[in-house]
């Protein structure tokens, strides 16, 4: 597996920032892309911890007009 600088955030406006950047790719749960980077399959520059995030930890379905 390659170097690659870790970040954590519970800041909205900094994961937007940071998630901008070249190379840089969100982690929440972890399980296939650290598979797939310890396969040589990916190897992101940065890793940005979107965990921290409230808001993310379910997926809700509302009616259009």
């Amino acid at each position: 597996m390659d170097n690659f600088l870790y970040m954590e955030t519970s800041d909205p406006r900094e994961a937007v920032h940071l998630l901008g950047e070249p190379g840089t790719v969100p982690l929440a749960g972890g399980t296939d892309l650290l598979g797939e980077m310890k396969r040589g399959i990916k190897g992101p520059e940065r890793l940005v911890n979107i965990k921290g995030l409230s808001g993310l930890s379910q997926i809700a379905s509302e009616k259009g007009p």
